[in-house]
């Protein structure tokens, strides 16, 4: 799905672990075997992060005896991560696993809703979350979204051409058109992405050679009335919307007809709420 260097996943154990645990040490409990557990509280969740959550444990020098995928739904109850180590080595990657696993599953439980509420009237309709996730987590937040069945509308700016106001403020008098043809000849395999604010605007950048259209904020009569007209003129053009796209509006506004919900809506999900039991072993 998306891979994390061992590097990446050091840096989650290091935040908590800057040097040693003071209290495992002091107690002297440190070498002393023991298992833990994490499963899912009063309500499931679509479960992401585990295999993180295993390989910090591993390179611990903990065992892996039980671990579900990411993507996966876990009922209220369910066990779906079980180690085995030493005191010192569960305390250790305790805290880290468990906050990466409640904040990835938070983003993958949401993105899952989203996609399940946007679909329920528009089965070929996708959610994408945009780059808009906290400093330092958009490979948690990507991988979360790609759990929940959502997609990524553009990982980062070296990725994807689109142009927003703030682009055309500085083409002066430029004709669309023109400044589609010089965006194809510099960016060949790209396709060109123009966000829009009215019909006319998405009139104008259809005609000038646009591939999708982004309708930002647009009250829901008149996104299906864009939807309706673009479809009519360019019907292989791909037409998303975005801006305020939540859980509470998602359904409403897939049956508009749109291509695709563009939102961060799911990056700011709750976690999801996972007990972590550390038994000794005898």
């Amino acid at each position: 799905m998306i891979y994390f260097t061992q590097a990446e996943l050091d840096r989650f154990i290091e935040e908590d672990v800057p040097y040693h645990d003071e209290t495992t040490h002091a107690l002297g409990i440190d070498a002393q075997p023991a298992s833990m557990s994490f499963s899912a509280k009063d309500e499931g969740f679509v479960l992401c992060g585990s295999e993180e959550a295993a390989r910090m444990a591993q390179s611990l020098g903990a065992l892996v005896t039980l671990s579900s995928p990411s993507g996966r739904w876990i009922a209220p109850g369910e066990v779906f991560l079980c180690l085995e180590g030493t005191a010192a080595c569960l305390h250790k990657v305790w805290r880290a696993a468990l906050i990466v696993m409640e904040t990835a599953s938070g983003v993958a439980t949401r993105t899952r809703a989203m996609l399940d509420a946007a679909q329920s009237v528009n089965p070929s309709i996708r959610v994408a979350t945009t780059r808009k996730a906290p400093p330092g987590l958009r490979k948690l937040m990507f991988k979360a979204v790609l759990a929940g069945g959502g997609t990524v509308h553009r990982a980062g700016l070296s990725e994807t051409v689109l142009i927003f106001a703030h682009h055309r403020a500085f083409l002066g008098d430029e004709p669309l058109a023109q400044t589609c043809k010089r965006l194809r000849e510099a960016s060949p395999e790209k396709k060109i992405m123009i966000e829009a604010d009215s019909l006319d605007e998405a009139l104008a950048y259809a005609y000038s050679g646009a591939d999708v259209i982004q309708l930002e904020k647009m009250p829901l009569e008149k996104l299906q009335e864009a939807v309706v007209a673009l479809r009519a003129r360019f019907p292989r053009l791909v037409i998303s919307s975005t801006g305020g796209v939540t859980l509470s509006n998602a359904a409403a506004q897939a049956a508009t007809g749109v291509d695709m919900l563009v939102t961060s809506h799911p990056y700011h999900a709750p976690p999801a709420d996972i007990c972590a039991v550390m038994r000794p072993m005898i």
